[in-house]
């Protein structure tokens, strides 16, 4: 039975290619993306990974009334979506934003597909975390989890968290790049992502040197507000003293002052 679950579910999976942008993520996106990591070089890493750890977990579980049971006999269907699910992962890094892009299927696979996209502002990122647990050492696999300071909770939080990317801490490099970038009022182009990953010395320096020359840009600009709001004080004063000094026309007439006696 297992066998042919696996091997009717493995013919089925040869039919679905690595997924690329779709011609409406295209016309949204396409214009706009400086880096895409990518996940196929682990996908039968991961489906493994993902198979022998729910058989691990079901193994015990046949203690409890025979729950692990039930459990191995859906081990294949478990293969299939953890396959089909990192196949349909894109993940991509824009000019603002992380742009994340899933959808694996249902647990029960002939229900459809469970669709999933987030994103997330650059300028919010704090860290990018890599992890390996014992596990994932096994299989040699790495956890990334960006953690996003506008959750709105107490410390920060992760807001994507995934396994199976590859070159996880060349994506944690451009991700903090990007981030820092954006929190300093820039914007990064393609050539600069080209000379994060090549590690040009001489375009990384101009990359750091602007941020420098836009703070004093920003700098002279508000010293221009400054002196534009004090002389507009000063006319103001000036416009206060003169009403003050003006004298009126007409004085106003005194309740005690004498009548005219008409007789």
């Amino acid at each position: 039975f297992f066998l042919f679950s696996f091997l009717s579910l493995q013919h089925m999976s040869k039919n679905i290619s690595y997924l690329q942008l779709t011609p409406a993520e295209e016309e949204e996106y396409g214009h706009d993306i400086l880096y895409a990591a990518s996940f196929k070089r682990n996908v039968e890493t991961y489906t493994w990974y993902a198979t022998f750890g729910w058989v691990f977990v079901c193994i015990p579980c046949i203690l409890i009334y025979g729950i692990g049971i039930i459990g191995l006999l859906w081990t294949p269907f478990i293969w299939y979506i953890a396959r089909a699910g990192i196949e349909s992962r894109k993940l991509f890094v824009t000019s603002d934003s992380i742009i994340y892009i899933a959808e694996p299927p249902a647990c029960i696979p002939c229900l459809g597909r469970n669709k999933q996209e987030k994103h997330v502002l650059l300028s919010l990122i704090t860290d990018v975390v890599v992890q390996e647990g014992w596990y994932q050492s096994c299989w040699n696999l790495d956890s990334v989890k960006i953690e996003n300071a506008g959750q709105g909770q107490a410390g920060t939080s992760y807001d994507l968290a995934f396994i199976g990317m590859e070159n996880s801490k060349l994506f944690k490099k451009v991700v903090l790049r990007a981030a820092a970038a954006k929190r300093a009022g820039q914007s990064l182009s393609r050539e600069d992502i080209s000379a994060i990953i090549s590690g040009d010395s001489q375009a990384l320096s101009d990359l750091a040197s602007r941020p420098a020359e836009q703070s004093h840009a920003q700098q002279a600009t508000s010293q221009e507000t400054d002196t534009k709001l004090d002389r507009l004080n000063e006319t103001m004063m000036r416009i206060e003293q003169l009403l003050a000094r003006q004298v009126p026309a007409y004085g106003p007439i005194s309740s005690e002052q004498e009548q005219p006696n008409l007789l």
